[in-house]
């Protein structure tokens, strides 16, 4: 038994030895199989290793300013939260002045990056600014979505469009552009992104041939203000005033102490008549036809001086009750000159095609509700004043509908002749 048992193990140990070198000899006939790291380039000036980095511009055309108001380092639903800040690089700018840019540079670094952390993603938005009438800027009610992925291995992409604020989705017929563009090639792409606008069509509507022009384009896109559609700003200092004696609104008709009547028994005038002023624009109308009064109206007020506070109004209804005795031997009729605050303005007007225009000094008129300061010391503009125009028995005395005549000798019918 004991020869048996050791020529067994003999063979055991000799089947083993042959079997291990057959598969020695397989495998060394298999060619070698290992995982290649990334390759890390080193930053200029930094020493760190990067497997990808988006070294990326910002600008902006001429009347176009821009206000951070996200940033994220997520792209197509990923996150990147391990990219950082290149060495030597700045971060995003919160803002960027018109007709400059700012630029950033964010990418993968190793360390910290993990070892399949390798490609840089990123996105942000901006508000867009435009100029207003004061010197300033303002919201324009669209702002920049912008992003960029730059891998370590494939094409780089870039994205950019211009968004309605409190839209998530591309506006159609925007005023402004988004110009995205790559330079360089794989992880070493820069990109850049440039905001312009269009360029601003400018309107005056004191010109008389722009009049059409400027109530077309206001009645068209100013049914609401403070829209990107639409924005008013008022832009000269307002003033009050009494009606011109042309624009005097007839409350009686004529009536006479002439021949026959009795020196000692003159005509005794009186008026209740109630007369409606409503507000309107400086060139017949055109303008203000087009522009709902009450919101309008709304907007003006919310904007003149301390002084005018709640004196205007789209309408304003006169209807006291007024006697005068005419002399004798002339003719008269009662007037009334009603009280009016002026004020001018500019509608910035984006239209449907995303055209952009200024209707410049569109002047109107409001007829005021009460009595108002001029200044902190001026004098007082009344609401509205009854006035007596008389003229010679000789003469030929107007329609109701028209004002005084030139020569009509004018004055106040005081208020105690109520």
């Amino acid at each position: 038994m004991r020869t048996r048992t050791v020529g067994y193990v003999v063979g055991v140990v000799l089947s083993l030895a042959i079997a291990a070198s057959v598969r020695t000899a397989a495998v060394r006939a298999m060619p070698a199989q290992r995982y290649t790291a990334p390759e890390l380039k080193k930053a200029p000036g930094g020493g760190a290793g990067y497997t990808s980095w988006a070294r990326s511009e910002v600008a902006t055309g001429e009347g176009v300013r821009l206000t951070r108001t996200v940033f994220e380092k997520k792209y197509d639903g990923r996150d990147y939260a391990f990219i950082e800040g290149c060495p030597g690089f700045s971060s995003i700018p919160d803002a960027v002045s018109d007709n400059s840019s700012g630029s950033f540079c964010y990418g993968s670094f190793h360390p910290p990056s993990g070892f399949l952390e390798v490609d840089t993603g990123l996105y942000f938005y901006y508000d867009i600014l435009v100029p207003d009438s004061a010197g300033g800027w303002k919201p324009s009610g669209y702002y920049v979505d912008a992003a960029t992925k730059i891998p370590l291995f494939g094409e780089p992409r870039i994205d950019c469009s211009i968004k309605a604020a409190g839209s998530t989705t591309q506006a159609g017929g925007a005023p402004f552009k988004c110009e995205a563009s790559l330079t360089g090639s794989g992880n070493d792409a820069k990109p850049r992104w440039k905001v312009t606008a269009k360029p601003v069509t400018v309107v005056d509507a004191a010109t008389s041939a722009n009049v059409a022009r400027a109530a077309q384009l206001i009645g068209d896109n100013c049914s609401t203000f403070d829209t990107p559609r639409c924005s008013w700003t008022r832009t000269q200092k307002s003033s009050a005033f009494l009606q011109d004696r042309d624009d005097w609104q007839s409350l009686t008709n004529w009536a006479d102490s002439c021949p026959p009547t009795d020196p000692n028994k003159p005509f005794v005038l009186q008026t209740s008549r109630s007369v409606q002023v409503s507000w309107s624009d400086k060139v017949g109308g055109k303008i203000s036809g087009k522009i709902a009064g009450d919101v309008f109206v709304a907007k003006v007020e919310a904007t003149v001086e301390a002084n005018y506070e709640h004196s205007v109004s789209q309408s304003d209804t006169y209807g006291e009750s007024y006697t005068y005795t005419i002399p004798y031997n002339y003719q008269a009729a009662l007037y009334l000159q009603h009280g009016l605050l002026q004020v001018t303005g500019d509608f910035s007007i984006v239209d449907g095609i995303g055209d952009r225009y200024l209707v410049k000094n569109a002047v109107f008129q409001f007829p005021l509700q009460k009595d108002v300061q001029l200044g902190d010391r001026g004098q007082r503009v009344k609401r509205g004043l009854v006035m007596h125009a008389d003229i010679p028995c000789s003469e030929k005395a107007p329609t109701l509908a028209y004002p005084p005549p030139p020569a009509g000798k004018i004055g106040i019918v005081p208020e105690k002749a109520r």
